[in-house]
C-alpha cells in the first residue's frame, strides 16, 4: 500500500486502542465486528483528524460507533452500503465523517 500511496502516508495496522495518537488528516478505521467502542473513538479524537472513514460489518456496532463519533464532534457526511456477500444478510457499511468546526 505504501508503494502506491507515497511517503506522505502512514499506515498503522494494529488495534486502535494500542495506537498512540498523532495528528492526522484522515483516519481510516476497519474495526472487528465489535466496533470501535469508546476507547477507539477517544484515540481517533486525539488525532484531531478532520475526516474519518469507518468500515463497519455489524449494524449494531455501527449504531453505537455513530453515536460515539457524533458525541466526539464528528458529523456523518456520507454512507455507502457494499453487498460483498451476495445472498446473505451480511453487508459492509462505509461511512464518512467530518469534524464539526
Amino acid at each position: 500500500a505504501l508503494h502506491n500511496l507515497g511517503s506522505h502516508v502512514a499506515i498503522h495496522h494494529m488495534q486502535v486502542e494500542q495506537w498512540i495518537p498523532e495528528l492526522a488528516d484522515v483516519v481510516i478505521a476497519d474495526p472487528p465486528r465489535a466496533g470501535l467502542r469508546s476507547e477507539g473513538v477517544e484515540v481517533i479524537q486525539g488525532t484531531q483528524a478532520p475526516h474519518v472513514i469507518l468500515v463497519s460489518c455489524d449494524a449494531g456496532a455501527l449504531g453505537r460507533d455513530s453515536a460515539l463519533l457524533s458525541g466526539a464532534g464528528y458529523e456523518l457526511d456520507q454512507v455507502d452500503v457494499l453487498d460483498m456477500f451476495p445472498q446473505t444478510s451480511h453487508v459492509e457499511v462505509v461511512s464518512g465523517w467530518v469534524r464539526r468546526t
